[in-house]
């Protein structure tokens, strides 16, 4: 009983290091901004930078031709204007990106993720990347495969570990017959 009590209590703190370790290693991740003309504070890390700017973090770039605001201390950002981002095999394009943190984005503008062979595609996009999921807003929402199946709803929730979407308001799809 005494050795259960003592192995439990062993991989419980195992699990918090880990997470504190994690949660380390995502502070100290390079956080970078590039632009045409940045005005930063030093103290609270606070920026705008205009023209051609690219802000890079957690392996992942985002670049936008019209500027962004930044903190590079809490690793967030706005940027403008015809956005593009890349981390990993996941490609966004939009009129805006707000990143909130490492694992939280929301494309907002003519949204356009594109992971592997899917594409979805709506007015906003929020993007978990640590969950892998995907929900659109603003109505008008299409998902679509390489293979030509695509389906269309008012809103789209898409678990991309899993490729299970769920659709609501108006749903249309097409299929493309497989060989299974």
């Amino acid at each position: 009983m005494k050795n259960s009590k003592r192995l439990l209590a062993v991989i419980c703190l195992l699990l918090i290091l880990a997470r504190c370790a994690t949660v380390a290693a995502a502070n100290q991740a390079k956080y970078s901004v590039d632009a045409t003309e940045i005005e930063y504070d030093m103290q609270s890390g606070d920026g705008t930078a205009t023209g051609k700017t690219t802000i890079s973090y957690d392996g992942g770039t985002a670049t936008a031709e019209n500027g962004a605001t930044f903190n590079s201390k809490a690793r967030t950002g706005h940027l403008y204007g015809g956005v593009t981002a890349n981390k990993g095999d996941n490609h966004l394009q939009s009129t805006e990106l707000v990143l909130y943190s490492s694992d939280f984005i929301s494309a907002v503008g003519d949204a356009v993720l594109t992971k592997g062979d899917k594409t979805l595609r709506a007015p906003r996009v929020d993007y978990h990347d640590d969950k892998k999921f995907a929900e659109t807003l603003g109505g008008s929402a299409r998902l679509s495969s390489l293979d030509g199946s695509w389906f269309s709803a008012g809103k789209i929730v898409y678990d991309m570990k899993t490729g299970i979407a769920s659709a609501t308001g108006g749903v249309s799809m097409e299929s493309t017959a497989r060989k299974m």
